[in-house]
């Protein structure tokens, strides 16, 4: 995995900074690589073949600041799924400055909303203004089996899809092969729309996450997560066996994902154009959305090979 995903933020709406490294990763393995209107950022390795659409998001959840209190304190509002209970005591950062997430003094965290939080900087006197945007302060450790990190599902994700496209850049393929880094998952997945309107894909593979902490029938060292269904998606049986089989070949171990609630939601993206088949596939890790997520290491390398095979394959 590619450490140095961790120096940079991107929060939701505010993704150029690894926008443009993604760009520098793969710019020169690629036939075409751009920006749309959006602010996706879209890779293609051509093909003959019908077209396949590779997706992950770029995004991560953050806070907008919506007052600066006479103190210098600031108040905010989440962008993106986040709890007042996460939030508590963790450090925040905008450009060069940084602050903790404090809670009222008595307040019960069983209790707390996001309003009763604020951002204390320190300082009386700053440059902070309604607007601004603050991401949670990037944490990173590793040992010999795991990873450790903030955001890190997203960062592994973006990761795997990078070295994916330097891998099948020098290799035959079946496909026209398209890469979008989507912003805004966020605010609803709508760089995932975006993006699969304009592409028009007749296949789609989705990366995301699973979070075998609040699932008792995924294991953490499993394999792949194969997702059969979610609040907002069935996937199409014959595709996702299709892609099944091509797993089982390459001797990659994969389990399933079954949702009542929840999931994936740029797979609505199945329901664009005439209909675009879809396939979900995902890392299994513990802790989503703490501060400190973990993931296996051979669980990274196993959906990068996993995903390398797929798009040579398809």
């Amino acid at each position: 995995m590619n450490n140095k995903l961790f120096e940079r933020y991107h929060v939701s709406g505010n993704e150029h900074k690894m926008r443009d490294f993604i760009k520098d990763e793969v710019k020169n393995c690629c036939d075409e690589c751009y920006y749309d209107n959006f602010g996706n950022i879209i890779v293609r390795l051509k093909g003959e073949g019908r077209k396949v659409l590779f997706n992950t998001a770029i995004d991560t959840a953050g806070l907008l600041v919506t007052y600066v209190e006479d103190d210098g304190t600031l108040r905010f509002s989440p962008i993106g799924n986040l709890s007042a209970q996460g939030l508590v005591e963790k450090m925040c950062i905008s450009g060069e400055i940084m602050g903790a997430i404090r809670a009222p003094k008595d307040a019960k965290l069983d209790e707390l909303k996001i309003n009763d939080l604020y951002i204390d900087l320190g300082l009386r006197s700053h440059s902070i203004k309604p607007g601004a945007v603050f991401a949670l302060k990037n944490e990173f450790f590793e040992n010999d089996e795991s990873v450790f990190g903030t955001n890190l599902t997203v960062k592994a994700n973006l990761s795997i899809l990078i070295e994916t496209i330097q891998a099948l850049y020098r290799q035959p393929r079946k496909s026209d092969l398209y890469f979008a880094f989507t912003v805004q998952d966020q605010l609803g997945f709508k760089g995932a729309k975006v993006a699969a309107n304009s592409i028009c894909p007749d296949a789609a593979v989705i990366l995301s996450y699973a979070d075998c902490s609040k699932q008792d029938t995924l294991k953490w060292d499993g394999g792949a997560v194969v997702k059969i269904k979610d609040s907002v998606m069935i996937a199409n049986r014959p595709f996702r066996e299709q892609l099944e089989e091509i797993l089982k070949d390459h001797k990659i171990p994969f389990q399933y994902e079954i949702l009542s609630s929840g999931g994936a939601y740029n797979s609505q993206m199945m329901y664009l154009q005439d209909g675009i088949l879809t396939f979900g596939i995902s890392l299994p890790c513990k802790y989503y959305g703490s501060s400190l997520e973990c993931i296996r290491k051979d669980e990274i390398a196993a959906l990068q090979r996993a995903v390398s095979i797929l798009g040579g394959a398809l």
